[in-house]
Order: C-alpha cells, then sequence, then structure tokens
C-alpha cells in the first residue's frame, strides 16, 4: 500500500483532493482541477460517473421512482468487504 500511495497517480490524487477540499471550505464556486490528474481521470469520469456513491444513489433513487428497482446498481467499492468499513484509503 505504501509504494502505490508514493506513486506519481497517487500525488496527483491527493494533491487535487487537497486542494478541491481547501478551495470548498473558502466557499469557492469553482474549485481547480490540475491537468496532470484530469487527463488520466477524464475518460473514467465521462464514462463511468456510477463509480461515485452520490450519483449513483440518484441512479438508485431514479429507478425507485420509475418502478424499475432491477436496474439499481450496487456499488462495489473496495472497502464494502473490510470488517473494519474503513476500506483502503
Amino acid at each position: 500500500m505504501d509504494a502505490f500511495l508514493n506513486t506519481p497517480e497517487m500525488s496527483d490524487w491527493e494533491d487535487f483532493v487537497a486542494a478541491a477540499r481547501r478551495q470548498l471550505e473558502t466557499g469557492a464556486d469553482t474549485v481547480t482541477v490540475p491537468v496532470a490528474f484530469l487527463r488520466r481521470v477524464i475518460d473514467d469520469i465521462a464514462t463511468s460517473p456510477l463509480m461515485f456513491v452520490a450519483v449513483r444513489e440518484d441512479w438508485n433513487r431514479h429507478c425507485d421512482s420509475h418502478g424499475q428497482p432491477a436496474f439499481k446498481e450496487r456499488g462495489g467499492r473496495a472497502e464494502d468487504d473490510d470488517d473494519n468499513g474503513d476500506g483502503p484509503f
């Protein structure tokens, strides 16, 4: 885990999360996304919005409200099977 967390990709991720949180705490209307990070993730963001818990919960509510519970998405985050519930990150 330590080796993974010290990769350039995870460094970009940590920088993005820290900067976004700082900007949100100041009441910013927009958040700056570092280009290096965005280049790595934009295709996933564009094609897999249900990877985000908030979007997946909205989708599931939509499925319920339209009588289509069979289309609901469970998720599948790594921490779902962890004993402590903290997950790897």
